[in-house]
């Protein structure tokens, strides 16, 4: 499958992401993504990419390609930065162009696989549907792309996201567990007594 364009637009009546590829070789593939689904898919998906880059970088041997392996924190700067770079490059100007399919047959995303490629600079993802029945098959739409495409994708889902209103990201920080700084005084607290 090549890709032609991607849109990720928030449809307010149905509360959901509306992902749109369009293909070189004609035709649309369409996929809704939930909140319930991004709550767990991007954190993973961020920590993935930044991992991806770091891998990218240390394959082609660049200055930043040691540290950016040693170190979360620099990891996510350096993929923050061939971010950056990338949303130069990307054409967000151009509208996308409508297959004018129906959205009757589209997928309502149930597992997410990330495919990750640092010696071939390659990143794939694979939605796949739910099957109705467990007799049917599960229904899946798996593309790659390279890593300007892929930080260009990550931008329109991060505006997506932003534009939903779900608060994703707070809501992933407080998932996340606290500092063992935090845990250590919350265990030298004294326990509450009751009065029965």
């Amino acid at each position: 499958m090549h890709v032609h364009q991607i849109s990720l637009q928030y449809r307010p009546l149905d509360d959901r992401i509306l992902l749109r590829i369009s293909l070189r070789e004609g035709g649309e593939q369409t996929a809704w993504l939930t909140r319930r689904l991004l709550l767990k898919l991007w954190p993973l998906l961020r920590n993935s990419v930044s991992d991806f880059v770091a891998k990218v970088q240390a394959t082609q041997g660049t200055a930043a390609s040691s540290v950016a392996l040693a170190d979360g924190n620099t990891r996510q700067l350096l993929s923050d930065l061939r971010s950056s770079a990338a949303s130069e490059k990307a054409d967000f100007s151009r509208p996308y162009a409508e297959a004018g399919s129906s959205l009757d047959n589209t997928l309502l995303v149930h597992t997410v696989n990330l495919y990750s490629q640092p010696q071939k600079a390659r990143f794939a993802i694979e939605l796949v549907d739910k099957p109705a029945t467990p007799d049917s098959q599960a229904r899946r739409l798996k593309w790659d792309m390279d890593e300007t495409t892929l930080h260009a994708s990550m931008k329109l889902l991060d505006d997506a996201i932003q534009a939903s209103g779900w608060d994703i990201r707070a809501a992933t920080a407080s998932a996340e567990p606290a500092p063992a700084s935090q845990t250590d005084s919350l265990h030298a607290l004294e326990r509450p007594k009751y009065l029965n």
